[in-house]
């Protein structure tokens, strides 16, 4: 374990410094690099993040600088100690020490895991939170509810470093419901930890939802349909850098088909294999003070929704928040959307306080256990059923970059099934999975994201005039590979602000790209109507435009 440990740092460093910081990696590092803890929370507030992640590289930011090893290295370790967190979840399934051996190797080697292993973002750890989690949740059944704050501490981590954790921590919840008989010895103890990051979700949903009211991010989602499921299978499996690229279709096709066989087949293997009863039928007395409470506050909660008027909730904010300043129109989209959260809590904890004790006693009487595998699936159906039903109310959600946290359910599913094949079907399945992920990492290098920001950082600087970014979000790259300071490069949607803001300048250079997630055009003829026609420098995926008087 410690040599693919080792092997599976060693090839991620070799990756980690063959792309530049991409946007959102230089993003993490100005919201890190706030300055403080109310400083980093406000500029995370102005983005569409989770907190932990950024939380976490505020102090690595301060310790280490915002150079590119300091930025990656996070991820690297999180990719690294996936390794024996799916080799143990392996051996928490019923596997064997080989199939925990398939388990980690090809959590060390996966070019997608490596790929994302070598980013400054939270992708590698919503995998290995996603791991813990599934290990915490396994183990916790099987011992009828010893380690219980394991839970609460994988859990807390998965919901709190990426929003796609909130639900697949669903399917978490879901499997414990219908195995309350076997935490039944530690009942209390177990749903105190299993609610602990939902409390501490609850305390950052007024942030978050700030964060809904002020942007928009839809642009960048897709719909679930047959070519999105596809990518999700080849992001789980060693065929995604392959399928990128768009060479070695038979491969990509016999890949698919054998990795998606391996969990099939794991799946049967462990779910016959796990066993079912509990130790004990004896029901849980449910009906404590905890239930009444939840219905008293889900009460008071509702009635602050009914009855308190919204414009005495505006006038209380404005003097609170704004020192007597009227509310602008996100603020009070952000007042609507919270006092809708409130009311949804509050019926949420009414229906609770009223259904639980019921629901847990008929539960409990059960001496059925329903096995782990179930657990897995559910992370794996859970999330993908959600993403479908907002498709059909024309809100896609799904981004496949972000179902990083299905890796280690399929990982170990794959392992499991590897490890039941025969001797002579064992090494042609090996060997194909071996070639498959030489030929991926060796295509890895077109499935990074080279942009020139130095290129363009430094047409900006020697053509002396202001700089302006559009999209927006690219004033962060233009800063960090230039050298300037943040916030020194201006960036805005609408025309009549850049207009405003380019009056009295000599010399603008505006850097644009990215025209399918926002066109500049409108943007470009506002600078012509106040300087002419620019100067146009093309880069590789972006384009330098230098307008003078």
């Amino acid at each position: 374990m410690a040599a693919l440990m080792l092997l599976a740092a060693l090839l991620r460093m070799f990756w980690i410094a063959e792309q530049p910081l991409w946007f959102d990696e230089v993003n993490t590092l100005y919201r890190a690099a706030g300055g403080g803890f109310a400083a980093v929370l406000a500029r995370i507030a102005a983005d569409v993040q989770a907190p932990l992640y950024d939380f976490a590289m505020a102090p690595v930011v301060w310790l280490f600088g915002d150079g590119l090893l300091a930025a990656r290295l996070p991820p690297l370790l999180a990719g690294v100690l996936l390794v024996p967190v799916v080799a143990a979840l392996v051996k928490a399934l019923g596997g064997g020490a080989r199939a925990a051996l398939f388990a980690a190797a090809w959590a060390a080697f996966d070019p997608y895991l490596v790929r994302y292993g070598v980013e400054a973002r939270p992708y590698t750890w919503l995998a290995l939170f996603s791991g813990l989690t599934l290990l915490s949740t396994v183990r916790l059944v099987a011992r009828r509810g010893e380690g219980a704050w394991s839970l609460a501490f994988a859990g807390s981590g998965l919901v709190l470093c990426h929003y796609y954790g909130v639900v697949a921590y669903a399917a978490v919840l879901l499997y414990l419901a219908v195995n309350v008989g076997a935490l039944a010895p530690r009942f209390q103890r177990a749903v105190c930890a299993a609610l602990t990051p939902l409390a501490l979700l609850a305390l950052w949903a007024p942030v978050a939802l700030h964060q809904l009211s002020e942007r928009t991010i839809s642009s960048i989602y897709v719909s679930l349909d047959l070519s999105t499921a596809l990518q999700i299978l080849d992001a789980q499996g060693f065929t995604a850098p392959l399928a990128t690229a768009g060479d070695m279709p038979w491969w990509v096709l016999v890949g698919r088909v054998a990795f998606a066989w391996l969990v099939i087949l794991g799946s049967a293997v462990a779910w016959r294999g796990s066993p079912r009863t509990s130790v004990s039928s004896s029901p849980v007395d449910a009906s404590g003070r905890l239930p009444r409470i939840a219905v008293v506050c889900g009460l008071v909660l509702v009635g602050l929704g009914l009855w308190f008027p919204s414009g005495q909730l505006a006038s209380v904010a404005s003097t609170l928040i704004k020192g007597g300043r009227p509310l602008d129109d996100q603020n009070l989209a952000f007042l609507e959307q919270l006092m809708g959260w409130v009311q949804l809590a509050g019926w949420g904890l009414c229906v609770a306080g009223l259904v639980w004790p019921r629901l847990v006693r008929h539960a409990s009487s059960s001496t059925r256990r329903v096995s782990p595998v179930f657990l897995l699936l559910a992370l794996l159906v859970v999330p993908l059923g959600l993403a479908a039903c907002l498709d059909g109310m024309g809100k896609p959600t799904l981004s496949v970059r972000n179902t990083i946290f299905m890796a280690p359910a399929v990982i170990a599913l794959g392992a499991l099934g590897l490890d039941r094949l025969s001797r002579g079907a064992l090494v042609m399945t090996a060997l194909l999975l071996v070639v498959l992920c030489a030929f991926s990492t060796a295509r890895l290098d077109g499935f990074l994201r080279r942009l020139p920001w130095g290129e363009a950082a430094a047409v900006v600087e020697s053509s002396g005039a202001a700089p302006l970014a559009h999209p927006p979000w690219l004033a962060r790259c233009i800063e960090y590979h230039g050298g300037r300071p943040w916030s020194s490069v201006y960036g805005s949607y609408r025309p009549a602000d850049v207009e405003q803001w380019a009056a009295g300048r000599p010399a603008v250079a505006l850097v644009a790209g990215f025209e399918r997630l926002a066109d500049s055009s409108a943007v470009q003829a506002a600078l012509q109507r106040s300087h002419g026609a620019p100067q146009i420098t093309h880069l590789r995926g972006l384009r330098v435009m230098v307008f003078r008087r």
